[in-house]
């Protein structure tokens, strides 16, 4: 396992200015997720405590993979990207358990119906079983108890949003949704050295950061399974939901199907009915 940063009580306000400005009213949230994240690294008392997966959707250059990289530190410095193996590309996947935070970057390309259903179901597993199956190539495969946390991050292009599991009520509490915001830094990041002091800010800030997050009163956000509960932005739940295949079928059925009957508000039938309708070339000819 990676051994977590340690903490300290010193102050840590140009961190706590950017993810506030980031995260806007989901930074309560985060920090309860960070704070169980750092439970998990040390618990001794059973193997694994199960954590959400943390989806951060924004503008490009807004600040979401910096936050992975914070993320990556305070769970001890060593990252993997899943993406192969969730995906569905490859069924090696030894390398995810050398680390304690899994990152996704804007890697989401075509997925089909099947294919997000089928990542839909590699979230549910990596967010809530104790032990998983670790295969490397050319080796059998063995059970583990990984301890690491999972982040993804997207730009917030609708093309982006529609490759994203459908968020049933079986998704919705193993996964935080959050809308990212431009932040302000206190440096000027176009330059060298502007990035050279926000480096040494941080540096400076993160045993304070750490501090807060180990200290974070969970209060009324603590929920028994996960720790913390879950944030969903409620536009980017919005915009899932009009991707989602029910939605387009609803579409389907309202555009096309509907015009099919004129004199009838809307289309009624079974799903028997409306596969016979669309299959049905002479209806489909009359319509056009």
């Amino acid at each position: 396992h990676t051994r977590p940063p340690e903490a300290k009580d010193t102050p840590w306000p140009n961190i706590q200015l950017f993810l506030k400005d980031l995260l806007g009213p989901a930074f309560p949230h985060v920090m309860g997720w960070c704070k169980w994240s750092r439970m998990n690294l040390k618990a001794g008392t059973r193997p694994r405590l199960p954590g959400q997966i943390l989806v951060l959707v924004g503008p490009a250059g807004c600040g979401k993979s910096f936050l992975q990289k914070l993320i990556t530190r305070m769970l001890g410095g060593r990252s993997a990207n899943p993406w192969l193996y969730m995906s569905g590309q490859t069924p090696f996947n030894r390398d995810l358990f050398e680390a304690g935070h899994l990152v996704v970057e804007d890697t989401f390309h075509d997925l089909n119906p099947t294919k997000r259903r089928a990542l839909g179901a590699k979230i549910k597993e990596f967010t809530v079983n104790d032990s998983l199956s670790c295969h490397g190539k050319g080796s059998d495969a063995i059970r583990l108890v990984p301890k690491w946390r999972i982040s993804i991050s997207l730009n917030d292009e609708q093309e982006n949003m529609s490759q994203l599991p459908v968020m049933d009520e079986s998704l919705k509490d193993k996964v935080m949704l959050i809308q990212c915001k431009m932040p302000r830094f206190p440096t000027d990041l176009s330059t060298e050295d502007g990035w050279k002091r926000w480096d040494q800010i941080i540096n400076d800030e993160f045993p304070g950061f750490l501090h807060a997050v180990d200290e974070y009163d969970l209060a009324s956000l603590s929920t028994p399974r996960f720790g913390v509960r879950p944030w969903h932005d409620p536009k980017l739940i919005a915009q899932e939901d009009e991707t989602a295949p029910e939605a387009v079928l609803h579409q389907l059925i309202a555009k096309d199907v509907a015009p099919m009957f004129p004199g009838k508000p809307e289309w009624q039938g079974t799903a028997l009915e409306l596969q016979s309708v669309l299959t049905d070339r002479s209806l489909c000819e009359s319509a056009t």
